[in-house]
């Protein structure tokens, strides 16, 4: 059985701390030890870890080196910003590492992270769960083979609502940047990073591959009190193909939540219902094809481990997601901001406000009209037609990501502009 060690134990670290106690049952792996600075807030899983035998640590550098020797992978489900240096500290010991996404949205960072994965064992599973689900990778081989006609377009239909209680859950939910570095905390980065990742596979030319970006526009809202972003209305150019791709994405709404990744192809459109695992693809002779995705006898996320063993094993050249196959995505985050140059806050009397205490939120009022309009015509949200519209973007590349970094933001992007 393979050694393994969780740092964490609370928030996502839970599922993990889950699927080892599952991983242990089955004989593939075993959890050897976790760390947490509050270990006592959680007693239930305390008390399981003792009658496991699993060491618990307050400190993750501890941990490391109480074991030093004794590990084969590590699994960082931890606040964001603490992901480069606990990545570091991992690969200098040698182990693997199980990365919960987005491993960083600032795009040095992430180059960073590459270069010192260099060093690794094996390449390190960065946990973007839908890459490796098989009913995707089955859609994505015949588009890539060609069966559906070249990609025309790609559309992501993102309302997934969230309180105002989300925001006050960490001390980087909803910031642009913590102690001077930069968070990027927001819908397409975080809790929608799923789904946007998920695009970019859909435009690489071949299985493994994952769409580059050639050109990023994309106007930036915030309707809850936070300083990043909670609504993204965006456009793009992925190559191979200058494809074009269009997120509208929001946490400023109200139930139902719904959540559509959808390929344009020259013979077919292809509609994934990311939320309710199904599909269907419209034929353009007018048949349809439709199905739920095929069930895995265990998890996503027991999933991504499994393919970090299978390259431990040598029965795979690589994960489902490296950090390289990061690139794109961190560059499509951070071009965002580049071209919004702005967060338009949308007042209030735009909003409905629905709920109470932590269940309360806003929703911005007409938002998934004009997202469907969006999405049909490409053409961002403007005055009159939408009164909390913002400035139209000015298109970015990927060379303007050599001018953006945390003093851009500061200067830029932190102050609060009201419609």
């Amino acid at each position: 059985m393979y050694r393994l060690a969780i740092a964490g134990m609370g928030g996502f670290a839970a599922s993990h701390h889950q699927e080892a106690v599952r991983m242990e049952t089955d004989g593939r792996a075993r959890l050897i030890c976790t760390c947490d600075p509050a270990p006592e807030r959680f007693p239930e899983l305390q008390e399981s870890l003792a009658q496991r035998g699993v060491a618990v640590y307050r400190n993750y550098a501890e941990m490391l080196t109480a074991h030093r020797g004794g590990l084969d992978v590590v699994a960082l489900p931890t606040p964001v910003p603490l992901h480069a240096p606990m990545h570091a500290a991992a690969v200098q010991d040698g182990l693997w590492v199980y990365l919960e996404k987005p491993p960083t949205l600032d795009w040095r960072e992430l180059e960073s992270m590459i270069e010192t994965d260099r060093k690794a064992p094996i390449p390190t599973l960065v946990g973007f769960n839908f890459i490796g689900d098989p009913t995707r990778r089955k859609l994505k081989q015949r588009i890539a083979a060609g069966e559906f006609g070249p990609i025309r377009r790609l559309e992501l239909y993102g309302y997934r609502p969230r309180p105002e209680s989300y925001y006050r859950r960490a001390a980087w939910a909803g910031r642009l940047m913590l102690d001077g570095k930069l968070v990027l905390d927001s819908c397409i980065g975080n809790a929608d990073a799923h789904a946007v990742h998920n695009m970019l596979f859909w435009a690489g030319g071949s299985l493994d591959t994952f769409g580059r970006i050639s050109r990023v526009e994309a106007q930036l809202y915030r309707a809850h009190c936070i300083e990043s972003t909670d609504t993204v209305f965006l456009r793009a150019l992925l190559a191979p193909g200058d494809v074009p791709l269009r997120i509208v994405d929001s946490h400023a709404c109200a139930a139902p939540a719904d959540l559509r990744e959808t390929v344009v192809c020259a013979q077919a459109t292809i509609q994934v219902h990311t939320d309710r695992k199904a599909y269907e693809i419209h034929w353009g002779d007018g048949g349809v094809e439709s199905a739920a995705f095929e069930p895995l006898p265990f998890s996503l996320m027991r999933n991504n481990y499994e393919s970090l063993f299978a390259v431990r094993e040598g029965r795979e050249i690589k994960p489902f997601t490296t950090l390289e196959d990061c690139r794109a995505f961190v560059a499509l985050n951070d071009l965002a901001y580049r071209s919004s140059a702005t967060i338009t806050t949308v007042d209030r009397a735009h909003c409905e406000v629905y709920g109470e205490k932590e269940s309360a939120g806003v929703a911005i009022r007409g938002l998934r009209e004009t997202g469907a309009e969006f999405l049909a015509s490409g053409d961002f949200p403007r005055l009159p037609d939408a009164p909390w519209a913002g400035p139209i973007p000015a298109p970015v590349t990927p060379t303007d990501l050599t001018g953006f970094d945390a003093a851009w933001v500061a200067a830029r992007l932190a102050r609060r502009d009201r419609t």
